[in-house]
This record gives structure tokens, sequence and C-alpha cells, in this order.
């Protein structure tokens, strides 16, 4: 059976004009059209909103005066969404395409009760999934991508899964009411798995559906983001231990990270520069550092 219901589609953008274009378009061609596109600029270089909203009257701009990261831009979306009674939330990269059934997918399957994830392909090679669902490991606090580098099967199903990665999930807003917005500490990485914990805390169901489609230029938000995504995901996935609920044993979770950090220091694989910021890492985390650092 078919649901409904306006969608908030909360794209966070920063110096990335040039593939937000091409994930507007594609969102444009959907069959749902249930939706407005509410992108959040992050204090982009050049950003010209009027470029934008003169595209289509359902996008919408909000712009930063000064760069707050990832969580903050999109709780910025969030917060206009609820203002004006959105059904459903959906954070999406700007780095995506999306497939023009993927929303209406992802609406129906959520049936204004679960927080849906569709199948993420590699845009560079469209057949290989970078994300069919995943978990997080309550052992270590680590993230598991289920599928990741795996050809598609073409099956069509849908279950549950612990993990949904920020790059695009469709929430219910009344859940967002009930739990609350990003964590801000975070900055950038590891807030969609801080979020995924407290969705399955408060005991709501995250389901992955296969035949929902989406595409992802993974190496375009690597390239700019550079060595600060080693920083920000270490430091971060500590943070993640030492607050959530999720981790149990937070003893043996710190032993986990510690030797996986022990691990990369000795290899020779790893530049000193790389190694210098696994440090970084660490000490910012024993020092009570959260959000974003001067340095990354």
């Amino acid at each position: 059976m078919k649901s409904s219901g306006k969608v908030a589609i909360i794209i966070p953008n920063y110096n990335g004009e040039r593939v937000l274009f091409d994930c507007i378009s594609s969102i444009l061609k959907s069959t749902y059209q249930d939706y407005a596109i509410i992108i959040v600029d992050d204090h982009s270089a050049h950003f010209a909103a009027s470029r934008l909203t003169g595209i289509d009257s359902r996008i919408i701009c909000i712009q930063n005066e000064e760069n707050l990261g990832f969580s903050a831009s999109i709780n910025k979306g969030i917060k206009y969404a609820v203002e004006h009674d959105f059904d459903y939330i959906m954070p999406l990269n700007n780095d995506t395409l999306i497939d023009n059934h993927m929303l209406a997918i992802l609406v129906t399957a959520s049936a204004r009760k679960y927080v849906t994830v569709p199948t993420m392909y590699y845009a560079a090679h469209r057949d290989v999934i970078w994300y069919g669902g995943g978990k997080i490991d309550s052992r270590s606090g680590r993230v598991i991508h289920t599928g990741r580098n795996k050809r598609s099967v073409g099956q069509t199903f849908i279950k549950e899964v612990t993990f949904a990665t920020g790059c695009c999930l469709l929430i219910p807003a009344f859940i967002i009411k009930e739990i609350g917005m990003l964590d801000t500490a975070y900055y950038m990485y590891y807030e969609d798995v801080e979020y995924s914990a407290r969705i399955t805390v408060n005991r709501y169901k995250i389901l992955y559906v296969s035949n929902a489609l989406l595409w992802h230029r993974v190496n375009f938000t690597t390239s700019k983001v550079g060595g600060n995504s080693l920083y920000y995901t270490k430091r971060n996935w500590l943070h993640f231990i030492k607050t959530s609920s999720y981790i149990a044993d937070k003893r043996g979770a710190y032993l986990y990270v510690l030797k996986d950090s022990f691990r990369e220091l000795c290899s020779r694989e790893h530049s000193l520069k790389y190694k210098q910021t696994l440090i970084c890492a660490w000490t910012d985390f024993l020092c009570g550092k959260t959000g974003k650092t001067k340095n990354f």
C-alpha cells in the first residue's frame, strides 16, 4: 500500500556547487512529488542562492554565517522542517544522485513509523555497492557497511539494521521530535553512528530497503576533507564510546580502538602525517575536545 506525507530533503553544502546541481536535478525527476529541497550552505566561498531557488519553487536556501559543520547544518534544516510541519525529514549528501523511484519507495516502506535507508552504489561503478545496510558493533563501536564493494544481486527485500549512514536516510518527523536532532559535538563524522544508536536505544526501527537506489560520489567527499576525515573519525569514535549507552563494555571498546591505533602507528603503510593526525585525535579526545577544532 502506498503511503504519503510531505518530505523535507535537507542537503548540506560546503563548496560543492559542482555536484549540488546534479543532485538537485536527480531529485526533480522523482516520481514522488510531495517534497521541498532545503539547502543549508555552510559558508561556502562562492554560493549564489538565487541560482538555486530560481530552478524550482520547492527549493529553499539557508546560509550559515560561519562554517558550522555537517551536524549543525543538518540541524538548521531539521528546525525549519519541524517548524513547517513536514511529515518526513531526509538528510541527503550533495554528492549523490537518486533514482527517480527512491523517494516513493522509502516513504512507502516507512509508513510514518520507521526510519528507512536505500541501497547506495558508487557513482563511478554504478553496480558496485557502497552501502547495503549496516550495523554498529556494540562491543567496539565500529561500523560495518553490509555488502560494500560487492556487485548488486538485484534482489528486493527489507531488513532491519542498526546503522543508517547520514548520506541518506528518511526519518518520520515524530521520531526527531522524540529523540532530538544531531549531536553537534561530532562536527562531522560519526554523528550518524550516534544518531543510529539513539534511534535503536529508543526502540525505533531502521529498515534497509534494497530496491530504493542512490549513487554516491564517494571520492568527491573524501577529497574535500582530506586528513580531517581521519582525525574526526577516530576522535569521534572514542567520543561515541564514552557517551553512548549503546556501548555497554566501554573498557573493552576503548581497548579495541587502542589496539587498532597502535597497529596503524606501527605500520609502514602510513605516512608520518597520518600518524601525527592519529595522535592528535587521541590527545584531543583525552583533553575532552569536541566539535570543530582549530587545526582540522
